[in-house]
């Protein structure tokens, strides 16, 4: 495969299980956080069927993710993560391209700040984006809409990558281009079933394919 590396000037990152690794306290809490399930499924129908009705968060329940879902960011941030394999000399090479490197989450602006700026790694990002702060997770577009604004950059022209079926999803529906990897949340299976452009083992194989 020819390397694509010149094919986009923006690339957008996930965190959990994208540059980190993932442990088993992550798993449970990404898979079995009802409250975190049901907003993420709320910013699903949202984006899928646009309907105010479906849109609108109420206030108790805003609540109570909120509460929940700051608890469940301490965890995560006590489970002292790890970067994935080629995660920094992926970022170098981007930076040294040339390009603009964004990271969007689902998980706290201040834990996954902590986070990176702890790995090393938060100086590569132009700028930081936790879809918490917008009020609409992925699957919803938005977070990916609102990078495209502000980077002014054509959807053709960036490149979401992530670790989970949600970040495919989020990508089409934001009509950009998709890299997936299965060395976090789902496997390559759940991936390739979403149709990304690119599909790869690890952050290791995504460096190979911006080479070619």
């Amino acid at each position: 495969m020819k390397g694509f590396l010149d094919r986009y000037d923006l690339f957008i990152f996930d965190w959990d299980g994208t540059l980190t690794e993932i442990k088993l306290m992550n798993r449970v809490n990404e898979r079995l956080n009802f409250l975190w399930l049901k907003k993420k499924e709320r910013s699903k129908r949202a984006a899928l069927y646009n309907r105010r009705q479906v849109a609108r968060l109420e206030a108790k329940e805003a609540k109570e993710i909120k509460e929940y879902k700051s608890l469940i960011d301490v965890l995560m941030l006590l489970a002292r993560p790890k970067l994935q394999p080629y995660t920094v000399e992926t970022l170098k090479l981007l930076k040294k391209g040339g390009k603009r490197v964004v990271l969007f989450s689902n998980g706290a602006y201040w834990r996954v700040a902590k986070e990176a700026k702890n790995l090393g790694v938060m100086g590569y990002f132009d700028f930081l984006l936790s879809g918490q702060d917008i009020e609409y997770v992925k699957p919803h577009p938005l977070g990916l809409n609102i990078i495209l604004q502000k980077e002014k950059v054509r959807g053709k022209k960036a490149l979401y990558i992530g670790d989970m079926a949600d970040d495919v999803l989020t990508a089409r529906l934001a009509h950009i281009d998709c890299a997936a990897v299965y060395c976090g949340f789902d496997t390559a299976r759940a991936l390739a079933s979403e149709k990304p452009r690119y599909l790869f083992k690890d952050i290791r194989g995504l460096y190979g394919g911006l080479h070619g």
